[in-house]
């Protein structure tokens, strides 16, 4: 038995890149996909917290089973008006462990050199993508071929931000998104440098 968990992620004041604080409110625990859906449509109608909404997640839990903090069977994200963006149905339960199968070219939301917003620590940090998760192919590969086997940590974006533009870190598929605001001339400037240097590093494979 499982039981899908909504929530939903608000922003926080003020709003500006190059990051800015969220906060998470639990919404129901429903004991269907569908009636948490619905219920995620109704508060969207009706709350007024929906100007400083951030975005929806939904979540598959299994009852009766020990699982740490996020842990879940399945997880779905969806924008402010409730479409989903992204879903991953790979189990991070510990004792119900699951295996990534890499991504099709469809479902690889943004690629390398993208500006993008990442969710990470309950921060929004503006960041741009240096590479993105494996594609089936190459999951399958790895697979079949080594002693271990993907799973959802590796379903990912690498991505750089902090200062400079110039640290990077591995972050949840299910957490980037678009930018949502001007970027200021400032920054532009940083991350168009960074990505320069990144290029050239990939084109010299000292990366």
């Amino acid at each position: 038995m499982t039981v899908f968990q909504l929530v939903m992620v608000l922003f926080t004041h003020p709003r500006r890149y190059p990051r800015f604080g969220t906060q998470v409110v639990q919404l129901i625990i429903a004991s269907s996909l569908e009636k948490a859906e619905d219920y995620m449509r109704d508060y969207i109608q009706e709350s007024n917290l929906m100007e400083d909404a951030y975005a929806f997640f939904i979540r598959e839990i299994p009852v009766d089973v020990p699982a740490d903090g996020g842990a879940c069977l399945s997880e779905r994200v969806y924008d402010i008006h409730g479409q989903l963006l992204d879903c991953r149905s790979c189990s991070s339960v510990p004792s119900m462990p699951g295996i990534f199968e890499g991504r099709t070219p469809e479902q690889i939301r943004f690629k390398p050199g993208d500006i993008v917003e990442v969710l990470a620590c309950g921060e929004v940090h503006l960041a741009f993508v240096g590479s993105v998760p494996p594609s089936c192919e190459e999951a399958e590969v790895f697979n079949r071929d080594t002693s271990i086997q993907m799973d959802h940590f590796d379903d990912s974006y690498m991505v750089f931000n902090g200062p400079g533009f110039t640290h990077h870190m591995h972050i949840d598929a299910l957490r980037v998104f678009p930018p949502r605001f001007k970027i200021p001339p400032y920054l532009m400037k940083q991350i168009d440098h960074a990505r320069r240097v990144w290029s050239r590093r990939l084109d010299t494979n000292l990366c």
